[in-house]
């Protein structure tokens, strides 16, 4: 993993935690998904950037209040939460 994917994913991650403290809302989270996943397009990582940002976007253009947005985003984006901690530190002994 180069640099710049490496950043990107962090980036991603820490957005998603960024959303469960309450820092950002669902549709930054979305538009974040979508460049990342058109940045990193020809990565190994792009299926589940592309998934995560469809879910995303259907929470955002939801009728659902933005506490239930966020609520369901963290629900749908757990599992790129997980897979991004272990691409990113699976070396590591301490997981996200």
């Amino acid at each position: 993993m180069d640099k710049t994917e490496r950043m990107l994913l962090e980036n991603v991650l820490n957005a998603l935690d960024r959303l469960f403290d309450h820092e950002t809302q669902v549709c930054d989270l979305c538009d974040l998904l979508i460049a990342t996943s058109a940045a990193l397009s020809n990565s190994d990582h792009t299926a589940k950037l592309e998934e995560a940002a469809s879910e995303t976007d259907t929470l955002r253009r939801s009728s659902l209040s933005r506490e239930k947005q966020r609520d369901q985003a963290l629900v749908e984006t757990d599992e790129l939460r997980k897979y991004l901690s272990d691409v990113l530190y699976k070396d590591s002994p301490l997981k996200i």
